[in-house]
């Protein structure tokens, strides 16, 4: 990220909402709202839709959410005019070898990433964070 990109994560989005966001594009700032959407196809390509018109520069989806949600948040920015760079997030630093496999996910980190990342290119994300 460069000195004029600003990434405003969960915690900021939920104490300031949109307007702030609106108000740091206005100023000239790339945004990166790190949301990590995770939810059904339709909700997940309503979301991405309202923050592309925020004018944000880079959105994330959660690629756990699967082929079908990661694909609705192609679509959903591939119709906006200003279209952000929509990158998938595989697998959260805080999960474990154990944690995982306690929510059925088998094959440790390495793999789930994997595994994960190849869903992302397939629905063509620009990146998969690993």
């Amino acid at each position: 990220m460069c000195s004029s990109d600003l990434k405003v994560g969960l915690e900021l989005y939920t104490v300031a909402g949109n307007g702030f966001v609106s108000v740091l594009v206005d100023r000239g700032f790339d945004v990166f709202l790190d949301l990590k959407f995770h939810d059904i196809p339709n909700t997940v390509a309503r979301a991405c839709r309202v923050a592309a018109g925020l004018g944000v520069w880079m959105i994330n989806v959660h690629t756990l959410g699967g082929p079908r949600m990661m694909a609705a948040a192609r679509e959903a920015i591939d119709a906006c005019s200003k279209r952000p760079l929509l990158i998938g997030v595989t697998v959260l630093t805080s999960h474990s070898n154990d944690e995982l496999h306690r929510i059925g996910i088998e094959g440790g980190p390495a793999a789930a990433v994997s595994r994960l990342a190849v869903l992302a290119r397939k629905a063509a994300l620009a990146v998969a964070v690993c």
